[in-house]
């Protein structure tokens, strides 16, 4: 598996910090915050997609994701509100590997981790309720 950069090494122990990412119900994905490439995601994300952790580093942003606006908000605007500091909550479509749909609630919101600034979203499987 493909290690995050440097600078996004957790500073609690890695084993507490891999059992935690790795064990919430949750997906979660960490994103550089000037590029927005996907540094580090969780198991979670993996089984909701099908795809493995490495591939979804690979792929470009927005790939998996069928933005639907709400309320005349892109995900450019949620981007940038994250920036500013305002935590965004939102729902879009997304597809998995085989093409087929489902559809997520995403926190987003810019963290700091060892001085370096990544977006955090943690991502809710809300099929069922759509």
């Amino acid at each position: 598996m493909r290690r995050a950069p440097k600078e996004y090494e957790p500073t609690a122990s890695n084993g507490i910090y891999h059992a935690i990412f790795n064990s919430v119900n949750d997906a979660i994905i960490l994103r550089d915050h000037k590029t927005r490439r996907i540094v580090d995601v969780n198991k979670k994300l993996c089984e909701m997609t099908g795809f493995t952790a490495d591939e979804i580093r690979k792929l470009e942003p927005g790939w998996f994701t069928k933005y639907i606006a709400q309320n005349g908000m892109t995900i450019a605007d949620h981007y940038e509100g994250a920036t500013r500091g305002i935590p965004q909550l939102f729902e879009r479509e997304c597809r998995r590997r085989d093409g087929s749909s489902f559809w997520i609630e995403s926190n987003l919101r810019k963290v700091t981790i060892n001085g370096h600034d990544y977006f955090l979203s943690v991502i809710r499987d809300i099929t069922e309720r759509k």
